[in-house]
């Protein structure tokens, strides 16, 4: 219902509500982008009780997150599309952020059955802090002698591995990941690379589905 009403704002036309409460309907689709991300990573895991998290069977559990993460995810690419027709946005971009939508949605309940404890710290830094970093590592550089030209125009030594640090960071960030899939590209002003994306929800959906089984 909250991705609903704020879809339904997001996109509101002029003279449907009063113009100080009026959204810019440009960026109606990382609004509700936005919205799914914060209900998938800090929401969900209250769908279920303590004890389904933490005392179901494994299979029991994963499929229940399984279906909860999906469910997320397609009303996400329901009012994607939605927002779809008064801002521009791709399907793929549509498609990618639906998966970053489960994917976030999945990796926090699991998180909240292997580590109940540490999962919302986890998912600060996965979602906030990473790519917070980047920036603030970005800054420090750009007020350094190496800086001066801008870091992509700058040909230090450094300045090609802090530029694929960054790039790296931009991708593997449910946020800026998401944001990226929506505009066409990332911050720092390259494409999205959907390998990274993949290959970050193989690796961490491994990983996580091991810690589950071994739970």
């Amino acid at each position: 219902m909250l991705l609903a009403a704020g879809t339904s704002w997001s996109v509101a036309g002029a003279g449907t509500v009063p113009a100080f409460w009026l959204a810019n309907v440009a960026v109606a689709p990382q609004f509700i982008s936005g919205i799914a991300l914060m209900l998938g990573a800090f929401a969900t895991p209250f769908i279920f009780t303590t004890d389904e998290l933490g005392g179901d069977a494994r299979w029991d559990f994963t499929a229940k997150s399984v279906q909860a993460a999906l469910w997320l995810a397609a009303v996400t690419a329901f009012m994607l599309q939605t927002a779809a027709r008064v801002s521009p946005v791709s399907i793929e971009g549509i498609a990618l952020a639906s998966v970053w939508v489960f994917f976030t949605a999945w990796v926090a309940l699991g998180l909240s059955r292997v580590a109940p404890r540490a999962a919302n710290a986890l998912l600060v830094a996965w979602i906030f802090v990473l790519p917070i970093s980047a920036y603030m590592v970005v800054e420090v550089f750009l007020t350094s002698p190496a800086g001066g030209a801008g870091l992509a125009e700058s040909s230090a030594p450094q300045a090609a591995a802090l530029r694929e640090t960054v790039r790296w960071i931009l991708n593997v960030s449910p946020s800026t990941g998401m944001m990226g899939a929506l505009s066409g590209q990332l911050a720092d002003g390259t494409e999205p690379s959907v390998a990274i994306a993949v290959g970050e929800i193989v690796v961490v959906g491994a990983a996580l589905l091991h810690r589950i089984r071994a739970d």
